[in-house]
């Protein structure tokens, strides 16, 4: 046999493999409810120092958000600096 039948074979077979248990459908008893989960699941309280890191992260996440938004709320005739600069750099605007 060539290697190239071989290795439609193979592909012929991994194919099998993969895809006929898609058509069979998932197993209704591998799946559990959320609240057994909930149940099974101890709960752990984040210690302090991650309540720290999440504080800072958190922080830091709302300070640029105010910097972003203070940068677009400059009023409807103010033009954006880097606007300012070209036409400063240019003279006066031509007429």
């Amino acid at each position: 046999m060539c290697p190239r039948e071989s290795q439609d074979q193979s592909i012929k077979a991994r194919k099998h493999e993969l895809f006929e248990d898609e058509k069979q459908g998932p197993q209704r008893g591998s799946l559990k409810a959320f609240s057994e989960y909930l149940e099974e699941t101890p709960a752990a309280p984040l210690s302090g120092s991650d309540k720290a890191v999440l504080g800072a992260v958190g922080t830091l996440v709302l300070l640029l958000f105010l910097a972003a938004i203070s940068t677009m709320i400059q009023g409807p005739g103010t033009p954006w600096p880097s606007a300012i600069s070209r036409t400063a750099s240019l003279g006066s605007p031509p007429r």
